[in-house]
């Protein structure tokens, strides 16, 4: 097998990269950033230089990381030109690339979702707001970066919410979704799929607010933990006969063919599991806690890729936990530019890891480029071994106004 090539820049297309080089594999990344750089190639390449570039360098497997150019179709294209590739198509993707798309496909395949209208006047809408029961989920329809999802408790906060997902992701924004507010656990779990069938990989749960309990704006992430440990069988059971098995015979019905993860965002309520959404790619502060202990994971995104039967998943004992460090400002407006110090101690113990996102590099020194820095991945026989681990190496990491909470896996 030759090199394989990751197209993403944060600690997901990282922790990827980690991985893979575990097992021995020839890693580039494009764009990559200013972490990944210290250890392998990375090439900023546009849709066309990716062809030229796979060929030079022998790449035969490329794994794309982020959604948006998943849902731009980057796959198709790279497929077209004869590659094998880890990641859904545009079409698939759009479970994840349109919130009306993935709500209507719950809908008229049965699966459980909170109930829904859909928006496109502003005016009725926010008439919407006068008769509902709150609180209410607002979502944009397409991508925002992981803030076009706000909770209302209140008809001013709702015609708030509006305004703020109008004006900052106009283009997202154009639909707007008006769901129940679910209440119990988040859950986030992954299945591999291609044509010839799937395997469940593991779950993760991750911390979307920015401070301390629960308090604050909503994030993409502050940190996360795997496996789940109170997912009891029953639960399991339920999500997979009532959730998982239901939506791959209905990508099969609606001939969605689909190669790559699909990740099930769940809220685990009194009346059972819940789609909560849908995304097209490992999650991200998930990826990190998930990805580190799946023995096999070459063979399986080779397997997907090829449209082969995909092979049981090796997944280590080990728990895992993340804590992301986040500028100051985020996720609004994130300080940029400050420098990065990290003591080598850090990199001493096996069972801790860093993973790199927003930075840059000049020589060899690195600074923070946008709002999540880096995330520090603490791995132990325990939950509460893991969590020492994380937070004990934070104190080895400082730049200027990094911010993170104290409570991950609490």
């Amino acid at each position: 097998m030759g090199s394989i090539l990751i197209i993403g820049s944060g600690a997901r297309e990282h922790a990827i990269a980690w991985r893979l080089s575990k097992e021995g594999k020839d890693v580039f990344l494009s764009p990559g950033n200013g972490g990944t750089s210290l250890t392998w190639i990375n090439k900023v390449l546009s849709k066309e230089d990716i062809e030229s570039f796979c060929r030079v360098v022998g790449v035969d497997l490329i794994v794309v990381g982020p959604e948006k150019p998943l849902t731009e179709g980057i796959c198709d294209f790279l497929r077209s030109k004869g590659f094998l590739v880890f990641g859904p198509s545009a079409e698939a993707a759009r479970l994840e690339g349109s919130k009306v798309f993935a709500k209507s496909f719950m809908k008229r395949n049965n699966l459980p979702t909170a109930n829904f209208v859909i928006y496109e006047e502003e005016e009725s809408l926010k008439r919407h707001f006068n008769d509902c029961k709150y609180p209410v989920v607002i979502k944009a329809d397409g991508l925002a970066a992981g803030k076009g999802v706000i909770v209302a408790h209140e008809k001013e906060e709702a015609i708030n919410a509006v305004s703020f997902l109008k004006n900052n992701f106009p283009e997202a924004s154009k639909y707007l979704i008006v769901e129940d507010c679910l209440v119990g656990k988040e859950l986030s779990v992954f299945v591999l799929i291609n044509d010839k069938g799937y395997a469940f990989l593991d779950n993760a749960r991750d911390y979307k607010r920015l401070n301390d309990f629960d308090e604050g704006p909503n994030t993409g992430g502050m940190g996360s933990y795997s496996p789940v440990d109170d997912l009891i069988e029953f639960q399991f059971n339920k999500i997979q006969n009532d959730i998982i098995e239901p939506t791959i015979k209905a990508l099969r019905k609606e001939n969605i063919s689909y190669q790559g993860v699909l990740y099930f965002g769940l809220m685990l309520t009194k009346e059972g599991p819940s789609i909560l959404e849908f995304n097209c790619r490992f999650g991200d502060p998930e990826a990190q806690v998930l990805v580190p202990r799946i023995l096999n994971f070459s063979e399986l995104l080779y397997a997907v890729a090829k449209n082969e039967e995909i092979p049981k998943p090796i997944i280590s004992n080990k728990k895992a936990l993340s804590v992301v460090l986040a500028a100051k400002g985020y996720p609004t407006k994130p300080e940029i530019g400050k420098k990065i110090y990290i003591d080598k101690k850090v990199f001493e113990d096996e069972n801790t890891i860093i993973f790199y996102a927003g930075v840059s590099r000049d020589g060899n020194d690195l600074f923070t480029s946008s709002g999540r820095v880096l995330n520090v991945v603490g791995m132990g026989n325990t939950f509460e071994e893991a969590r020492i681990k994380a937070y004990d190496s934070i104190k080895y990491i400082n730049f200027e106004g990094m911010h993170f909470r104290r409570d991950i896996g609490l």
